[in-house]
C-alpha cells in the first residue's frame, strides 16, 4: 500500500495568502472607506484560513492498495475499487488555473455533486488534491495501479 499526503508547503502558502487578505480586509473595513468590501474579504479569506489550518493539522490522504483507493479529506472518507474505475485523467480548471485528477466510477452516478462534476469536467468524480505530485504524475500512478487491479476485485455480481 502506498499513502500520499497533501503538500503542507502548499497549504502553508494558502494560509499566508489568506492571512494577508484578511489583514488588508480588516484595514479597509476599519478605515470606513470601503467597509463592506473589507468585511466581505475578511469573511471569504477567513474561511480560507480555517480550511488551510485544518489541512495543515489533518492533511488529506490518498491510500493506494492493490485493489482500492481510499481518500481522507476534511474529515470525510471514501473509497473506490480500482477495477471498476474508468481511466484517470487530468482536468485543467479554467477558472482556478488548477489541475485535478478526474475519473468515472459506477458508484458515483447517483451521488450528489456527480451531475455538476460531469458538467464541469466530463467525469463523475475527482480527487480533492494532487498529494504533492503533479496531476499528470498522479493520474499515471493511478492508471498503473488500475491496470494491475484484478477485474473482479470489489465488483458486485449482478
Amino acid at each position: 500500500m502506498r499513502i500520499l499526503v497533501a503538500s503542507r508547503k502548499k497549504w502553508a502558502g494558502v494560509l499566508a495568502g489568506c492571512t494577508a487578505f484578511v489583514v488588508l480586509g480588516l484595514r479597509n473595513a476599519l478605515s470606513g472607506e470601503r467597509g463592506v468590501v473589507g468585511w466581505i474579504a475578511v469573511a471569504f479569506f477567513g474561511v480560507g484560513m480555517l480550511v488551510a489550518i485544518v489541512q495543515l493539522m489533518v492533511p488529506s490522504r490518498l491510500a493506494i492498495s492493490a485493489s482500492t483507493i481510499k481518500v481522507s479529506h476534511m474529515g470525510r472518507h471514501w473509497s473506490r475499487d480500482l477495477a471498476r474505475c474508468g481511466a484517470f485523467e487530468v482536468w485543467r480548471n479554467p477558472f482556478a488555473r488548477q489541475s485535478l485528477v478526474v475519473f468515472d466510477h459506477p458508484d458515483d452516478e447517483g451521488r450528489r455533486g456527480s451531475k455538476m462534476g460531469r458538467r464541469l469536467s466530463g467525469h463523475s468524480s475527482s480527487l480533492p488534491d494532487t498529494f504533492g505530485m503533479s496531476a499528470t504524475q498522479l493520474a499515471e500512478l493511478l492508471n498503473e495501479a488500475r491496470s494491475k487491479a484484478s477485474p473482479g476485485a470489489g465488483s458486485v455480481a449482478p
